[in-house]
């Protein structure tokens, strides 16, 4: 792996809330890690970003992967390529919940969370980050079967089908945070606990650790329910494209107002029977950021470090030490915006002009087959890159 110099960077986004805005024009990356900022060492590759600006890979928050990149929800074979052409360069597992044959019954529930952790721990689909170690929880799990998920890799459950008791769920709580693994919901119209009287007390048994998708996928749970999990528990949220776009806005708006961003994430939910979402996580970024009082730098955050943090994985940030997965981006041709910030903004996705994962450049890629379409960035500013 070679060494890597990126200079005259316009602007660093961290993907730390509590300081969103790195003093950078440079970067040094040896070994697939940031090694210095603001230096000018010889590199074996070195890119002059001409002012352009410098952020973390963008995570999904809400992904259901299944094997490598093949996903038969949508027949499609090698969709991740397009998320991470358009800067998606991490994504979260929320579990393979439309296998064909689903549900399976709880010892293959168990298996498929153990296979799902353990080929993404080998196999990176398009060169991204895949954090496939998300199981759906069935009827009929014991605590055995999760202390096998657990030494077989999983770190999170997910309510997503309905169980039929209080105790049972109750008991699958306990045993996944016995073993280390958050807890997730689906939040929306199903009432994931049989003897619940309502969508709401089902969430008010489990109390989860994260509330996925709390503006719904696609249909949301009522503002009441919503602002129950906000107000009463500390879980942190996720709000995703895939679901109700006000209510995002409304969550947004409700936990700025309590101080409390570093609770949520941004993320798709896809792919879906509705069809893949590769520039998702950018898009719905840049719609937060233009309708609240998000700046556009607090709305990468969101989409980078908060989601790291929550799910304990190893990037997210530009920092020294951390994993050198980064974007190099700049505002649209044509647009009246002054930088890819200036962009996020106005409602608009910025235009990706260089994808980096562990210090390997993955796109623009040296060779690429005659004609292929990768996508219309248009970017404002070019970043030089030799060979490229």
């Amino acid at each position: 792996m070679g060494t890597l110099l990126i200079e005259n960077i316009g602007k660093v986004v961290s993907g730390d809330l509590n300081e969103p805005i790195l003093n950078a024009e440079s970067l040094f990356i040896a070994d697939g890690v940031v090694k210095e900022i603001n230096t000018r060492l010889k590199a074996d590759l070195k890119i002059d970003a001409r002012g352009c600006s410098v952020f973390p890979g963008l995570i999904d928050a809400h992904h259901h992967p299944y094997f490598g990149d093949f996903h038969p929800v949508v027949n499609a074979v090698g969709y991740t390529d397009r998320y991470m052409e358009s800067g998606t360069t991490g994504l979260v597992s929320c579990g393979p919940y439309a296998l064909p044959g689903h549900p399976l019954g709880p010892k293959a529930g168990v298996a498929l969370g153990i296979l799902s952790a353990q080929s993404f721990m080998k196999v990176r689909p398009s060169g991204i980050k895949v954090y496939g170690e998300c199981m759906i929880v069935e009827a009929g799990m014991t605590e055995e079967d999760f202390a096998e998920a657990a030494k077989g890799g999983v770190r999170r459950i997910k309510f997503l089908l309905p169980v039929p008791t209080v105790d049972m769920a109750r008991n699958y709580v306990k045993w996944a945070r016995q073993r280390g693994m958050k807890v997730l919901t689906h939040c929306g119209g199903r009432k994931l606990v049989g003897e619940a009287e309502s969508i709401g007390q089902a969430l008010q048994i489990i109390s989860p650790d994260v509330a996925a998708h709390l503006n719904g996928g696609p249909t949301p749970p009522s503002w009441e329910d919503a602002e129950w999990l906000l107000d009463k528990t500390a879980c942190s949220t996720d709000v995703v494209l895939g679901g109700n776009l006000m209510l995002a806005v409304k969550i947004v708006k409700k936990l700025m107002a309590k101080g409390q961003l570093d609770r949520l994430m941004v993320g798709t939910d896809s792919p879906t029977p509705g069809g893949t979402a590769s520039g998702g996580v950018a898009k719905f970024m840049s719609f937060l950021a233009s309708t609240t009082d998000l700046t556009p730098e607090q709305a990468v955050c969101l989409s980078t470090g908060t989601t790291a943090r929550v799910h304990g994985l190893s990037t997210g940030f530009v920092k020294v030490g951390m994993p050198a997965d980064l974007l190099i981006t700049s505002a649209k041709d044509g647009t009246s915006a002054p930088d890819a910030l200036g962009e996020i903004k106005d409602g608009n996705a910025p235009a990706v002009c260089a994808v980096i994962v562990d210090g390997e450049l993955l796109h623009p890629a040296e060779h690429r087959p005659s004609g292929r379409y990768v996508g219309r960035s248009n970017p404002k500013q070019r970043p030089v890159i030799p060979g490229r």
